[in-house]
């Protein structure tokens, strides 16, 4: 017995831990020695039997999982019968009568939220995560007890001994049972925990800064695309020599009004169509009357279209559009950062050779707080999976609609997400079953919709206290800029109508020129002395 003892405490020796295993011990000390080694803690299906205290009696006794005492007696052995009619191996994950199940975790937005009291401490966690083990929990009859791993060890590395520090590590040191928050299914981990049937799947994702928005006399130009600008000076400078053509040609027939006969007033009265302009002279000839009625036709609609649109992008912020590609995020030369350096892997092992040449960039960070300013100032793009950088937008950088970072369109290396167990964990079996009635029933999803908006809600409460605290501090009842704001009517501003005073300036300019043009070619045509 003493020998089998040894060799269950051996992590290296084969072992069948889904097997059925039947002990003649010498004393209930020694079976709960068996029972509580490392493979005796993992394996489900352990009877011991021991010699009872008469001649015909055997005692048979059974280990229990994740509680104490180790093992119990089960039935016993009388008169060539059992005692009763118990399963010798019945299922013990079903129920674990209330076992306690250390759940190694930490707070990672939005699959594990803490909701913090007024002083920061961590009143209790929520999050997709969280639901999914606390449905799990309900189903086995177990206690959660939630552990972090140590500060900065996150989800864990390995280390050069071959060891793993953080939530993995606690795992393989039997310091927890599950582990989770935002867990990725990969190959690097496999040896270390086994995992758990995938309940969630995602992309990862560059998360990069919003282009500032155009400057606003910019929207003067911004109704018609370049081709349409083109066209438009196209018909502009072509309207009035035809009309002066026309009128030209029409002495032949009777005359034209002679003031049609001028190239420079033909020019200025098809200008004076594309601005509105109300016209005094009238054509006398059909041909040009003709001419002119399409003319009107064609810059009515030019400009009532043109108006408009204005009216939009005068009031609607533009924001340009930014690199949305890997290939343009590979030729901007921006740095690619992470939390750790689980995604450089994933760069590196890539077949696309412009991910390949980002893992050169990649720069791995310990604190997000030191990754944010680089991403706001555009000098590096971050890399996670897309639904905590939708978190991340939705409620460290969005305010009043507008957010400051987005996520790029293009994305790539899709992630199963998982739970971490210990090696030869025997909850697997029940936890995969737990996740795939999950799955069936779209819980998943519906628990993060819930997480997300809760989170919002928890953090707009916060808004609006700091808010109040500091309205009562200043003591001020003046209506804010948001309040001013918040109408159903927006007054355009200085800053909607820059671009129309910019026009006006530059009229300013060009009129300063050409009167001084003017003036050197006057002095150059009658130069000083000279009669006129």
């Amino acid at each position: 017995m003493d020998i089998l003892i040894d060799f269950a405490n051996t992590v290296e020796d084969a072992w069948d831990f889904s097997g059925k295993y039947v002990l003649v011990g010498t004393s209930t000390e020694k079976l709960e020695l068996f029972a509580t080694s490392w493979k005796g803690r993992k394996s489900q299906h352990i009877i011991g039997i021991i010699k009872g205290n008469s001649a015909d009696k055997w005692d048979i006794y059974t280990n229990r999982m994740y509680t104490n005492p180790p093992i119990q007696r089960s039935i016993s052995w009388r008169d060539g019968q059992f005692t009763s009619r118990k399963k010798i191996f019945p299922n013990k994950i079903s129920n674990l009568r209330g076992a306690v199940l250390k759940v190694v975790t930490f707070e990672w937005e939005p699959s594990v939220l803490y909701f913090r009291d007024k002083d920061g401490r961590m009143v209790y966690p929520f999050g997709i995560d969280i639901e999914v083990v606390s449905a799990i929990a309900s189903v086995l009859n177990v206690t959660l007890q939630f552990v972090e791993p140590p500060p900065g060890e996150l989800w864990g590395v390995a280390t050069e001994n071959g060891s793993w520090n953080g939530m993995v590590g606690m795992l393989s040191k039997n310091e927890g049972d599950i582990g989770l928050a935002n867990l990725f299914l990969t190959l690097g981990r496999f040896g270390a925990v086994d995992y758990s049937a995938p309940y969630d799947a995602e992309v990862s994702c560059f998360l990069a800064r919003t282009s500032p928005p155009a400057p606003k006399w910019k929207s003067l130009s911004l109704p018609f695309q370049m081709n349409v600008w083109l066209a438009l000076l196209i018909g502009i400078l072509s309207c009035g020599p035809v009309l002066y053509v026309l009128a030209r040609a029409s002495e032949k027939c009777g005359g034209e009004n002679k003031l049609f006969q001028s190239f420079l007033f033909s020019e200025l009265y098809t200008i004076g169509f594309h601005f509105r302009q109300a016209l005094t002279a009238i054509p006398i000839r059909t041909n040009t009357q003709v001419f002119i009625s399409f003319v009107g036709l064609y810059t009515f609609i030019i400009t009532t279209a043109y108006g408009s649109n204005l009216t939009a992008f005068l009031t609607v912020i533009q924001t340009p559009s930014g690199m949305e590609t890997i290939k343009e995020l590979y030729k901007s030369g921006a740095e690619v950062s992470g939390l750790g350096g689980f995604f450089k892997g994933a760069l590196a092992s890539s077949v696309d050779p412009y991910l390949q040449g980002l893992a050169d960039r990649f720069e791995a960070y310990g604190d997000l707080n030191r990754v944010w300013p680089q991403v706001l100032k555009g000098k590096s793009v971050y890399l996670h999976n897309r639904q905590f950088l939708e978190f991340v937008i939705a409620t460290q950088f969005t305010e009043k609609g507008v957010s400051s970072v987005r996520i790029m369109k293009q994305c790539f290396s899709p992630y199963n997400i998982a739970m971490a167990l210990q090696r030869h964990s025997p909850l697997k079996g029940k936890v995969d079953q737990v996740i795939g009635w999950m799955l069936e029933s779209g819980l998943v999803r519906r628990w993060f919709l819930e997480s997300f908006r809760r989170a919002r809600r928890i953090q707009e409460s916060r808004k609006v206290k700091e808010e109040d605290e500091e309205e009562e501090a200043e003591s001020e009842t003046t209506i804010t800029k948001d309040e001013q704001q918040d109408t159903t009517v927006i007054p355009l501003t200085i800053d909607h109508l820059q671009g129309s005073f910019f026009i006006l300036a530059l009229g300013y300019i060009i009129g300063a020129l050409v009167f001084g043009a003017e003036m050197c070619l006057r002095r150059s045509r009658n130069p000083k002395g000279s009669s006129e």
